[in-house]
C-alpha cells in the first residue's frame, strides 16, 4: 500500500498555522526568495505536515526561532517545515541530532527527512505569498500564538 496525499485537504483550525490565509505554491518572502528548512517524504496530509513540523519546532529551539511555515506538495506527498535563512537554518548534522531525539517518542514516521538547501534559498522574514505553483500549498506559522499576553485588571479598595 502506498501513501497518497489527500485529494481534498480540509483547512481545519490549527493554533500554530494561519490556515485561512494559505497561499498557492511554494512559500516565498517579499522578494520571491524561497525558504530553506526540513523536508519529510511520504506525509499523507497537510494536517500531518503540521504535526511533523510542530514536533520538530517544539524539540529544537534554534528551529523554533527560524520556523516560518509549512509547505505541502500534494503530488509528491512532501512536507516542508520552512525556516528563514541564517544561523538558525537547519543543517544535515543538526537534523540528524533532532531526529535521534524525536523519533523514539514521535507520533509520526520521519520518512527520508532531509534539509532543504539549494543555492539561492535565502527567504527571510514572514511568509507573505506563494509562488502560485500548482499542487503545493504554503501555510504561514503564527509565532505570536506562542507568547500570549492576557491583560488583567485589578482594583484597589479602601477598607
Amino acid at each position: 500500500m502506498s501513501l497518497q496525499p489527500s485529494e481534498n485537504p480540509s483547512y481545519t483550525p490549527d493554533e500554530y498555522y494561519d490556515n485561512t490565509n494559505a497561499f498557492e505554491g511554494s512559500c516565498v518572502d517579499s522578494t520571491y526568495e524561497n525558504y530553506g528548512g526540513i523536508a519529510i517524504e511520504l506525509v499523507g496530509t497537510l494536517e500531518d505536515c503540521y504535526g511533523h513540523c510542530q514536533e520538530a519546532v517544539s524539540t529544537d529551539q534554534m528551529l523554533s526561532d527560524s520556523h516560518v511555515g509549512v509547505q505541502y506538495d500534494y503530488n509528491e506527498a512532501l512536507c516542508g517545515c520552512m525556516a528563514e535563512a541564517g544561523v538558525n537554518q537547519p543543517t544535515e548534522e543538526s537534523l540528524m541530532n533532532l531526529l535521534r531525539e524525536i523519533e523514539p517518542k514521535s507520533n509520526y514516521t520521519w520518512n527520508n527527512a532531509h534539509t532543504i538547501v539549494e543555492y539561492g534559498q535565502m527567504g527571510a522574514g514572514a511568509i507573505l505569498r506563494g509562488n502560485l505553483e500548482e499542487g503545493r500549498v504554503c501555510v504561514p506559522y503564527l509565532v505570536s500564538v506562542q507568547v500570549q499576553f492576557t491583560p488583567f485588571w485589578f482594583s484597589l479598595t479602601r477598607t
